[in-house]
C-alpha cells in the first residue's frame, strides 16, 4: 500500500493501522492523502465545518518519529478519525452547528477525543451538523446543509450527517458521532456506511454538547462492523467524570466477531411489520434476520404493547431535556451575547417584555 494508491484511501480502519505499525505506509503519508481528498470534495460536501490539516500532519509526524525510536503505538495508530462538532476539543473550534458558538474553543478535549489521541488516532477535523444536534436531515446546520455524496441533491440525514457523508466520500475512514433519537443510525443509513448507537454509559458522555442527557451517547461511524468495533475498543470504557459511564470491563469487540451466533435469541416485532412499514424497509429487515440465522441465531415473533407510545414519549423527554440543556446558551452564560442597541434606544418600553 503506497500513498498514491487510491486504494489507500478506501481501505478498512485495521488495514491503515496496520500498515502504519508495519511501517508499510507513514502516518503522514495516510494524513496528507485523506487532507487532500477533503480539500478536493468538501466545498461541495460541506461535511466538515473545520479542518485542521497543521494539527493533523503534526500529530502524524510526532507518530512517525515514535515509531522510529521503537515506541509502543496506540491501538488507533495513525488512523485519520473525524468528529462530530459537538463533541469539545480543546485545539479547534466546537461550534454544535450553531453561530451561538462560532468560534468558541473549549478548554478541554471531551473524554471520548481524549481517549482517541492517547490510542494515537489522528484527528483531521470537526464535522457539520444539524444545529445543536436537532434535525434528521443535516439541513439546519447554521453554516449550509450537508450533501449525501451518492447523489449532492439528497440528504445524508442527521444530525450526525456532517460525519456520515465524510466517511461515505472517503474523506476519513472512521467518524465520530452522537445519538440522541437516531443521530448515527439514521445518516448512517442514508449514506451506506455503519453506524453504532452504543448502550447507554458505554462511552462517556463528558465533553459532549447536551441535548437530552438521560438520551445522548457518543458512537463510531466507519465503513464497516469491523471498522466500529475497533474504534470502540478504545473510546469505550469508564470515566470518573461521567457518573452515569459504566464501570463493566470493555470486551474484545474485534476478537467477537467471528464469534457464530448460536444460542442468540432475536426479537422480531410482528406489529412493527403491520402497516405502514415501507416494503424496502421491510425487505431489507427480513433479509437481516435471514443473515442472523445464517450465523446461529433464532428469530421470534414477540409483542411489545408499548412500543406504540414510543415516538410520544421520546418527543416528551428529548424536549423537555434540552429546553434545560440548551438554557445556557442565551448569551450570559456562554454563546453569543449581541452588544446591539434596542430599536428605540434602552428606554423604549419593549425593553424587557
Amino acid at each position: 500500500m503506497t500513498p498514491s494508491d487510491r486504494s489507500l484511501l478506501s481501505a478498512s480502519a485495521t488495514k491503515i493501522v496496520t500498515a502504519v505499525r508495519d511501517g508499510d505506509v507513514t502516518a503522514a503519508a495516510v494524513t496528507a492523502a485523506f487532507l487532500d481528498r477533503i480539500g478536493s470534495l468538501n466545498e461541495t460536501l460541506n461535511a466538515f465545518l473545520h479542518v485542521d490539516r497543521d494539527g493533523a500532519m503534526a500529530a502524524a509526524e510526532r507518530l512517525d518519529e515514535k515509531r522510529k525510536r521503537g515506541g509502543r503505538l496506540g491501538p488507533l495508530a495513525g488512523l485519520p478519525v473525524a468528529v462530530k462538532d459537538a463533541l469539545c476539543t480543546i485545539d479547534q473550534p466546537t461550534t454544535c452547528g450553531s453561530k451561538m458558538l462560532a468560534g468558541y474553543r473549549p478548554p478541554y478535549d471531551a473524554d471520548t477525543v481524549r481517549r482517541l489521541r492517547d490510542a494515537d488516532a489522528v484527528i483531521v477535523g470537526k464535522t457539520n451538523m444539524d444545529e445543536f444536534a436537532m434535525g434528521g436531515s443535516n439541513e439546519n446546520s447554521a453554516f449550509g446543509p450537508v450533501k449525501n455524496p451518492w447523489d449532492i441533491s439528497r440528504a445524508p440525514g442527521g444530525s450526525s450527517g456532517g460525519s456520515a457523508a465524510c466517511v461515505a466520500a472517503d474523506l476519513a475512514p472512521v467518524a465520530i458521532g452522537s445519538d440522541t433519537g437516531g443521530s448515527i443510525r439514521q445518516p448512517a443509513g442514508l449514506c451506506g456506511i455503519t453506524g453504532l448507537k452504543p448502550t447507554y454509559g458505554r462511552v462517556s458522555r463528558r465533553g459532549l454538547v447536551a441535548f437530552a442527557s438521560s438520551l445522548d451517547q457518543i458512537g463510531p461511524m466507519a465503513r464497516s462492523a469491523a471498522d466500529c468495533g475497533l474504534v470502540l475498543e478504545s473510546i469505550a470504557g469508564h470515566d470518573p467524570g461521567d457518573a452515569t459511564s459504566l464501570r463493566d470491563a470493555v470486551p474484545p469487540y474485534t476478537q467477537l466477531l467471528e464469534q457464530p451466533l448460536t444460542g442468540i435469541r432475536i426479537g422480531r416485532v410482528a406489529a412493527h411489520f403491520a402497516e405502514g412499514l415501507d416494503p424496502e424497509v421491510a425487505k431489507g429487515v427480513e433479509e437481516a434476520f435471514a443473515v442472523f440465522q445464517a450465523a446461529g441465531a433464532t428469530v421470534h415473533d414477540i409483542d411489545l404493547p408499548h412500543a406504540k407510545y414510543g415516538v410520544a414519549t421520546y418527543y416528551l423527554v428529548a424536549p423537555c431535556a434540552a429546553s434545560g440543556n440548551l438554557a445556557r446558551y442565551d448569551g450570559n452564560h456562554y454563546g453569543h451575547r449581541s452588544s446591539a442597541t434596542p430599536e428605540g434606544g434602552f428606554d423604549s418600553p419593549l425593553v424587557g417584555l
